[in-house]
């Protein structure tokens, strides 16, 4: 009912101020995203693949209040169909996926101001993302401040990725009595941005990732900092980019004391482009640690990085199967080495990526008559995604992709007794075709 109420009051506002409102600084955008999807992904061809459709449905508006503060709110759908097992009931599923104040040339000087809930892409995505594959995608609560003067800009955020609960599920203004600790999450940093020219910048960024919720022996489950560069540079047709971050701090409980990890961990990628007109070829490789056997058992580093906030889905293969790195690869860590070709002529576009997948440290294979032997091999991925525009913010998109799995791919997905489970040995193929409308 609350959900309800939110999304009538709003529909209440909008109509109104459209009523009374002669003038055109009102914008109104919308957005429906369907997409089917068949998924064979279990490495096994006996059993039988899984088809389903999400849909995401958006609406949003803006209001500009004054020459200097705007508003923002849109209201999101996210769903699978058949998810309400009737077609007469409701999965209650209306959520507030953005809705923020914007302030702009504050004392008439190049200083911003977000206030509220909001999407946050930083540059490609590799840091903070707000995935827009996905048919939730990723808002935060929280503040930016930009400060802009060329060539020259910063961000300074602090976001909240989930709150603390000192109130015990009551209304904050129901203060507990005696207060129980604050296990609140929260992101604290900054984006630096450096532009030399338009096609030459240098971005320098740092943020802390504290997590304050209380592991079995007591102590924070993450408290962590993220720093690195983001690095492009283009001359003519060819462009390259270089990215880095180590990731440092506190994360968890050792095994061996009450004391957390030490974290001690790193991401790099660098990307080499060419263009001939209509096509773009590039050589890509990703690193991201892992930790090595010797760590992991006796539990007091962990070098596996952790990127909880990037669009995984843009970098290592569609078929998302590296959206945990700790668990996808038993946290050894992950190196992709691939190739990308984009052939773009309006309304057509085709891309094609070719991945080689590798631990970034050595995995012991547990399954089958090479149990005991050491691999860093995961197995290689082939992705085709085709699009076309056909009509104005309207874009239909097929995709398909098949892997093969190598040693540590099948062994990670062989669960259990070989006898009562089967070996994941088999190629898997995901498919799925997407339509886009803006409205």
């Amino acid at each position: 009912m609350k959900k309800l109420s939110t999304v009538l009051a709003l529909l209440l506002f909008v109509t109104s101020s459209i009523a009374y409102s002669q003038s055109d600084d009102w914008k109104f955008s919308g957005q429906i995203q369907l997409r089917t999807e068949l998924d064979g992904r279990d490495f096994s061809n006996k059993t039988y693949p899984a088809s389903f459709t999400t849909m995401r449905t958006r609406l949003g508006v803006e209001k500009q209040l004054t020459s200097n503060i705007s508003a923002f709110i849109q209201v999101q759908d996210s769903r699978i169909w058949g998810e309400t097992k009737n077609t007469v009931a409701s999965i209650k599923n209306v959520d507030l996926h953005q809705a923020y104040v914007d302030f702009k040339n504050i004392m008439d000087v190049p200083l911003n101001v977000r206030a509220g809930r909001f999407e946050m892409q930083m540059r490609n995505g590799r840091i903070f993302a707000s995935n827009q594959f996905s048919y939730i995608s990723r808002s935060w609560d929280g503040v930016k401040i930009n400060y802009d003067t060329k060539p020259f800009g910063i961000d300074i955020f602090a976001l909240t990725h989930s709150s603390h609960t000192y109130w015990g599920g009551a209304s904050p203004s129901q203060y507990a009595y005696p207060a129980a600790p604050d296990e609140g999450h929260n992101v604290y940093g900054f984006w630096s941005k450096f532009a030399f020219d338009k096609e030459h910048y240098l971005d320098v960024f740092s943020y802390y990732d504290n997590n304050r919720k209380r592991t079995p022996k007591n102590n924070l489950t993450s408290n962590r900092f993220v720093s690195g560069i983001h690095y492009k540079f283009s001359v003519d047709n060819f462009y390259s980019l270089f990215e880095a971050a180590y990731q440092g701090g506190e994360a968890g409980d050792r095994t061996t004391s009450m004391a957390p990890m030490q974290v001690k961990a790193y991401t790099a990628a660098v990307s080499l482009n060419y263009q001939f007109d209509d096509l773009t070829i590039g050589i890509n490789a990703d690193v991201n640690s892992g930790t090595s056997e010797k760590d992991l058992r006796e539990g007091k580093i962990n070098n596996t990085y952790d990127a909880s906030y990037q669009v995984k889905h843009s970098f290592y293969g569609g078929m998302d199967y590296f959206n945990d790195i700790n668990k996808s690869t038993g946290s050894r860590g992950l190196n992709d080495i691939y190739l990308k070709m984009v052939y773009d002529q309006k309304p057509f576009s085709f891309i094609l990526e070719a991945h080689n997948f590798t631990t970034n440290k050595q995995y012991r294979i547990l399954h089958g008559t090479d149990r005991g032997s050491l691999s860093r091999k995961l197995g290689n991925e082939l992705d085709i995604i085709a699009r076309v525009n056909l009509l104005k913010n309207t874009t239909l998109e097929w995709g398909g992709a098949i892997f093969l799995p190598d040693d540590v791919m099948k062994d990670i997905y062989t669960v259990g007794p070989i006898i009562s489970n089967p070996e994941r040995t088999d190629p898997a193929f995901w498919s799925y075709i997407m339509l886009r409308v803006g409205l």
